[in-house]
């Protein structure tokens, strides 16, 4: 894992979306709404992909880092220490890699 550092000014503004993800980690939303979370178990490794518009200004490694400890104050460190895999994108950049997103049926 890389180590990052945030920028003064953006850290509240990631507090509070590391807040917001962690609460959809924790309780799903009824609608099909973003933040748009895939979790696949590939294996013993847990990959994250997080699709969402309201990072569009933090960059990869900033994204990546976020996921990480949303999942962790969400499933807890042992949980977190299985993802290999944690990457944010916004919904521009997901359908430029072909990304596509249906709602899971209830």
């Amino acid at each position: 894992m890389s180590l990052v550092m945030l920028r003064q000014n953006q850290q509240s503004n990631v507090d509070g979306l590391q807040q917001r993800l962690t609460e959809e980690f924790l309780h799903p939303a009824d609608e099909y709404a973003p933040p748009f979370i895939n979790i696949e178990r590939p294996g013993a490794s847990i990959h994250l992909l997080v699709v969402w518009d309201e990072w569009h200004d933090l960059s990869q490694q900033d994204r990546s880092y976020l996921i990480l400890r949303a999942y962790e104050a969400a499933e807890g460190v042992d949980a977190a220490a299985e993802v290999s895999v944690a990457m944010g994108l916004t919904s521009a950049e997901a359908e430029r890699l072909g990304f596509e997103f249906e709602p899971l049926a209830a």
